[in-house]
């Protein structure tokens, strides 16, 4: 019985990721000024595509082509359940030509 229970939470997990993937929204007007690979120093970051697709690396290992929602005050990636969500701390900003955001008061530069 065990097994059959691990198996079943897998395939509940595979069924989550591949729904989550279908239901990607292209950016906003607004939104697409969030567009593009962001990077900070400690060599994280966060690509973000017109179709609403984002990709990710942080601690952990990558996260590629999850469905990504942006708010005021959040930028979430992956479906809602179990999605890796940053607090948006400084919306991105040109200043001098170059790009900038702060997520989770870490400062993202667009490359």
């Amino acid at each position: 019985m065990k097994g059959r229970s691990h198996r079943l939470v897998g395939f509940l997990a595979i069924g989550l990721g591949m729904v989550g993937c279908a239901y990607k929204t292209p950016l906003t007007e607004v939104q697409k000024l969030y567009a593009g690979r962001w990077t900070a120093e400690d060599g994280s970051f966060v690509q973000i595509y017109f179709d609403g697709r984002g990709d990710y690396t942080g601690s952990g290992r990558p996260i590629e082509g999850v469905p990504v929602s942006i708010s005021d005050d959040r930028l979430a990636f992956g479906p809602a359940p179990v999605a890796y969500v940053y607090r948006i701390t400084q919306s991105p900003q040109e200043k001098e030509g170059k790009w900038t955001m702060h997520l989770n008061n870490i400062e993202y530069k667009k490359e």
